[in-house]
């Protein structure tokens, strides 16, 4: 779900995704207790993941932001 350029929730069942290039921002608690996830990949359009967007989320393993530290790619296992 997208509203005003950021994310705030995801309804799907995919095991990984990649957020669309549209949006700018996650919303705090936007994955909260997701039960599928296991890796998101955030374009490098977006500046900001909010609080505990991704809290509770049991089996994701992999967060790829190329935002994250400069131009780089950072990959992080949880």
């Amino acid at each position: 779900v997208i509203e005003n350029g950021v994310v705030t929730g995801y309804k799907g069942k995919k095991t990984e995704i990649v957020l669309p290039v549209g949006a700018t921002k996650v919303a705090a608690e936007a994955f909260k207790g997701n039960e599928t996830l296991v890796s998101v990949t955030v374009p490098s359009t977006y500046t900001s993941i909010g609080k505990g967007a991704f809290a509770g989320c049991k089996k994701l393993q992999t967060i790829t932001a190329p935002f994250v530290g400069g131009s780089r790619t950072t990959r992080y296992n949880l």
